[in-house]
């Protein structure tokens, strides 16, 4: 048996799965702490007033990703609250439009995001067989470190 084979087939190793996700998933995004807003954020995250605390919560659930009411004709109908709560969130938490605090606060939900995946891959391709216990694993990373989760 390669040493290889048994570390990955090592129940001892299942309980560093989690870890190792979300480990994968932060730092293969570190490098965008230090980045400034960019061309859609300015509208998506400074000029959206659903950002902000002051607006009343249940806004967020009447207004597109852009902060323009569904309603309105002019609205893209892009319906994304989670992430204008997110970006809420990491408003809260700053006290401001703090770059460094809204990508700190990205790169962390996507790691929890990534975890979460390990669970609900283990459920999708394997159910009551154990025999493939290496693939939802290997999905989590792949989720994890994919570049569709870039903007």
């Amino acid at each position: 048996m390669r040493s290889s084979q048994y570390f990955l087939g090592c129940e001892c190793f299942r309980k560093y799965e989690s870890s190792i996700v979300f480990l994968v998933a932060t730092t293969i995004y570190i490098n965008v702490l230090y980045g400034e807003f960019l061309f859609d954020d300015i509208v998506a995250i400074l000029d959206n007033k659903d950002v902000l605390p002051s607006t009343p919560l249940e806004a967020v659930f009447q207004h597109d990703f852009w902060g323009t009411a569904m309603t309105d004709w002019q609205s893209h109908k892009s319906f994304r609250p989670l992430t204008i709560l997110s970006f809420r969130l990491s408003y809260i938490i700053a006290g401001r439009f703090d770059e460094l605090q809204f990508h700190l606060t990205n790169v962390v939900l996507h790691g929890v995001a990534s975890v979460l995946a390990l669970p609900v891959c283990r459920a999708m391709l394997c159910g009551a067989d154990d025999s493939h216990a290496k693939v939802p694993f290997v999905a989590a990373l792949l989720f994890a470190a994919h570049p569709i989760h870039t903007d």
